[in-house]
C-alpha cells in the first residue's frame, strides 16, 4: 500500500517542491460555493479560515458526501475535477 504522504516524501527526497496554491473558504460561506470553488480548481479539499484568517479546519469531498446531505453534490464535483 501507498499513501500520499509515501508520495509527499519521495518526492521531496527528489527535490521537488511539494507545495503548490493553497484554496481556502471561510467556515460561514455556504457549501455551494465550497463546492463550486472545487470544481473550478479541480481539487479535492479546502482549509476553512475563521473570520480572523486562521485555520479552523479542512472540508473535503468526503464531507460532501457524508455531511451535506446532498448525495448528488459529492459526485458533481468528482465529475468535474477527474
Amino acid at each position: 500500500m501507498i499513501t500520499d504522504r509515501d508520495i509527499a516524501i519521495r518526492g521531496v527526497a527528489a527535490g521537488k517542491n511539494p507545495s503548490t496554491a493553497v484554496f481556502q473558504c471561510y467556515d460561514d460561506d455556504d457549501i455551494h460555493d465550497a463546492a463550486e470553488m472545487m470544481e473550478n480548481k479541480g481539487i479535492h479539499r479546502l482549509l476553512v479560515l475563521n473570520a480572523n484568517n486562521k485555520p479552523v479546519g479542512f472540508v473535503s469531498l468526503a464531507d460532501f458526501a457524508v455531511k451535506s446531505h446532498d448525495e448528488c453534490l459529492a459526485w458533481e464535483i468528482l465529475e468535474k475535477i477527474l
